[in-house]
């Protein structure tokens, strides 16, 4: 009796599971209209791109996309964007309002409108795209429900990303003061993450490149940050990777230096964006021989920057108002209900 309880049970769970993917917006359904003013979206990018169109054939454009509580400049402005403007490498930033701690789903449209703008601009060529955190679900959600920018797009290369979601969010947002709309979305759970993650989590246009550390105070699980392929057998274009399984005695290296400083993370990074593909493992060499990227050349100056974006992001996380107990709803242009 109690085994046949439990293989009914079980049954349940996997036709819920499976019909999970129903309640959403079909893969290739129109994106919907942007709901923010243009002046807004155009306002919140800034680009950087080199006078002479010959960079434009040998390097993608690049858009680098903040996560979480973080100001693009305070995260980027000391490592990539001063690498992408010694090689004169176009690139651009998005400074989402609140320092994207605001509905996630609004932060998207600043992602998409972002890529639409820098795709036209280079005179329709793909772009890269380079995201650490919870920017990485952005440019994901943005893929998902705007199909229109999955042919935009050559690779994206993702610094400890929450994917499937944190428990630190989950633990965050049970206690009683509430927290940002932002923090509930990225519950482990959350409907946001399972919108994003329904039907299939990749698309074959698109090489994906993550990046992970296991020592990362933020992404707990740190597994939770892998992107799993679903729509091909061969996984050519989908990589996975871990610091540690690379440098084993590499300690440091938490959830920020993944998208700022590490050198190791800086190859890896590097060789998906200068090669047809995600990265590839056999092409890296010496990445463990160096702390940090080229660029951060300073041992006191970078202390600095790190302290400062680390204090940063903290102030603008804790003093973060209006708190909420509940997760924004879903948008009904994202699942099956509108009319």
């Amino acid at each position: 009796m109690i085994v046949s309880f439990t293989i009914i049970i079980l049954l349940f769970l996997l036709v819920c599971v499976k019909c999970t993917n129903t309640n959403y917006s079909k893969l290739n359904q129109p994106g919907p209209s942007l709901t923010i003013s243009e002046r807004d979206l155009s306002n919140a990018l800034k680009c950087s791109w080199p006078s002479s169109n010959s960079h434009y054939s040998k390097n993608r454009p690049v858009l680098l996309v903040s996560g979480m509580s973080e100001n693009p400049y305070d995260l980027f402005g000391w490592n990539w964007m001063t690498f992408f403007d010694e090689q004169q490498w176009p690139y651009c930033t998005i400074r989402f309002p609140n320092e994207g701690l605001i509905d996630l789903q609004l932060c998207t449209e600043y992602v998409v409108y972002s890529i639409r703008k820098m795709y036209k601009y280079n005179q329709k060529n793909l772009i890269n795209i380079i995201a650490h955190s919870s920017g990485g679900i952005l440019v994901r959600f943005g893929l998902r429900f705007w199909p229109d920018i999955r042919q935009m797009i050559d690779d994206l290369i993702s610094h400890g990303p929450s994917n499937h979601g944190t428990y630190i969010a989950n633990i965050a947002c049970f206690l009683p003061i509430g927290c940002a709309p932002a923090v509930h979305q990225q519950r482990v759970g959350s409907n946001f993450l399972d919108a994003l993650n329904s039907h299939q989590e990749t698309f074959d246009s698109i090489s994906y490149t993550t990046i992970m550390t296991k020592t990362d105070e933020i992404i707990r699980p740190v597994s939770s940050s892998e992107l799993h392929n679903n729509y091909q057998n061969d996984n050519k274009s989908i990589i996975n990777i871990y610091l540690q399984n690379i440098c084993p005695y590499n300690l440091y290296s938490e959830h920020l230096a993944i998208g700022t400083y590490d050198y190791c993370a800086y190859q890896l990074t590097l060789d998906a964006l200068q090669h047809q593909g995600p990265t590839n493992l056999e092409r890296i060499q010496n990445c463990c021989e160096q702390t940090l990227m080229p660029v951060v050349t300073s041992t006191w100056k970078f202390l600095i920057n790190l302290l400062y974006l680390m204090k940063n992001n903290a102030v603008t996380l804790f003093v973060y108002k209006p708190r909420i107990n509940y997760e924004p709803q879903l948008k009904c242009s994202f699942t099956n209900t509108c009319s």
